[in-house]
């Protein structure tokens, strides 16, 4: 079973490098939900996809909206101060868009599910390479483009393009997981340290519930959320 487990061991893996690093700006900003947002207008944008052109343009239609919804809260960030409740006013409109469009879809509520928390077992060693790939070459821009007058409005679209990628493997829910709780813990822990104590904290914790998913017959994702958070709450009420 462990030898059919390793793709998905490495593509948690790989997201959690690059979704604590993410996270760690993203908490550090006061603007936590902007991947909620951002995940939930990608999924709009599939929801567009499969509603209105049967699914063709899928991944052209989920980046754009990504896209636009992180520009958007990029320059909101810029002139207000009350970003985090704009970023909630755009979760509940994409939400709120979302079972609109697919209340026309005969299969809409599944199409749904999936888009919360989908089912990360499914995928392989493609998804290993093109995530690794994709995420290092998004790590690599910020990185050099860190003192860039511009920063903001090259972090942001990154962002949502990581979103939007990561969301077609694991569904939004997990993603808002990848991005805060191994970040939260991090800084809780060692500020210093952070984006390896928040890494090392996201992969026991997420293989062992992956394992425990398989083993009890769980739905992966909703267990990875709710291992992470749990234990969370523990060390945040312990700390």
């Amino acid at each position: 079973m462990i030898d059919l487990l390793i793709p998905v061991f490495l593509v948690i893996f790989i997201l959690l490098l690059m979704h604590t690093y993410l996270g760690i700006e993203i908490i550090k900003r006061q603007i936590i939900f902007t991947d909620l947002a951002v995940g939930q207008m990608a999924a709009v944008g599939t929801a567009f996809s499969l509603v209105f052109f049967h699914g063709e343009f899928k991944y052209l239609f989920s980046v754009l909206f990504a896209v636009i919804t992180a520009l958007i809260i990029a320059f909101v960030n810029k002139k207000n101060r009350y970003t985090e409740a704009f970023i909630g006013i755009f979760y509940a409109f994409g939400f709120s868009i979302l079972f609109l469009v697919m209340s026309k879809n005969p299969s809409g509520m599944e199409h749904i599910k999936e888009l919360t928390a989908s089912d990360v077992l499914y995928v392989d060693f493609k998804d290993v390479f093109i995530s690794a790939v994709l995420y290092s070459t998004f790590f690599a821009v910020l990185y050099f483009s860190k003192r860039s007058n511009y920063y903001e409005f090259i972090y942001f679209p990154i962002f949502a393009l990581t979103i939007v990628h990561s969301v077609s493997l694991v569904g939004v829910l997990v993603v808002f997981t990848f991005l805060v709780i191994p970040a939260f813990v991090g800084l809780l822990i060692s500020e210093k340290n952070s984006f390896f104590v928040g890494v090392l904290y996201g992969t026991v914790l997420s293989l062992f519930a992956v394992i425990l998913a398989v083993s009890l017959d769980f739905p992966v994702g909703y267990t990875i959320t709710a291992i992470l958070s749990c234990c969370g709450i523990l060390l945040a009420l312990l700390k």
